[in-house]
């Protein structure tokens, strides 16, 4: 009893309160939260669709044709040495850092369903490869929003060292049962229009889901442009919540 006591006090509570705010914030401003939801789908189309969706079809295909598969053994020695994983994780990492965070995610996920990961090396993974791509901090962040290419590849070449870095620091933090693991799965597609179509899909998907993440927040980020705050909390409240528009008020 005590328990669910402190359940409903500590979190239905707070959830209720949250959504009583949310409602009474959409019937009190509807003009502020569509402007919100206005921004968020600008950022979509303007920027991120552009400079993501390329990464996220090419990156999808090259998994689904079976082409990670196949060159996972030049990698190996390499990839357990460096950051004790099997050799399949290489392509992941790589195209991460050319595509962005979302395709790093992506690639995981699908090499884990095909068992050629354990959850382990997918966990770990996942705490590295979060670095944006060059379409986003050169392109976007760089030459759109600071109008300095040069400032976008400084920021591209720091973040994603301190990914690599990050990387090879959690090798040590490995288990010893599974780090070494490869589950190799020998059934991949040949079918190429197959792929394509699959990875069209796939990438489809992604993006609307990431979209509409961003929408969500830069939604919930107009509920702080009639809140009594300075603007300098303002706008610290706008940097931890959506990395895009976050970008773009610190440009």
């Amino acid at each position: 009893k005590i328990n669910s006591n402190r359940i409903f006090y500590f979190t239905v509570i707070p959830f209720l309160s949250l959504l009583f705010l949310i409602v009474f914030f959409m019937l009190s401003y509807p003009q502020i939260l569509s402007k919100g939801v206005s921004e968020g789908i600008d950022v979509c189309v303007e920027k991120i669709i552009p400079s993501l969706f390329p990464f996220l079809l090419i990156s999808s295909f090259i998994n689904e044709a079976g082409l990670f598969d196949r060159c996972f053994v030049f990698f190996d020695k390499i990839s357990r040495f460096v950051f004790a994983l099997p050799g399949c994780c290489i392509p992941i990492i790589i195209m991460s850092c050319m595509g962005g965070f979302p395709v790093g995610t992506l690639l995981v996920i699908k090499s884990y369903e095909k068992k050629q990961i354990t959850s382990e090396q997918a966990r770990r993974l996942l705490l590295f490869c979060v670095n944006p791509g060059p379409a986003f901090s050169v392109s976007t962040v760089g030459a759109m929003m600071l109008g300095s290419t040069k400032n976008g590849f400084v920021i591209y070449i720091s973040i994603t060292a301190a990914s690599l870095i990050c990387g090879i620091i959690l090798r040590f933090f490995a288990e010893a049962d599974n780090a070494g693991i490869y589950l190799k799965n020998k059934e991949y597609t040949t079918d190429l229009i197959t792929a394509f179509s699959d990875s069209v899909n796939t990438a489809g998907k992604s993006i609307v889901n990431i979209c509409l993440w961003i929408i969500t927040f830069t939604s919930l980020q107009s509920v702080t442009s009639v809140l009594p705050l300075r603007e300098d909390v303002r706008g610290m409240m706008r940097l931890v919540t959506e990395v895009t528009s976050a970008a773009e008020y610190a440009a």
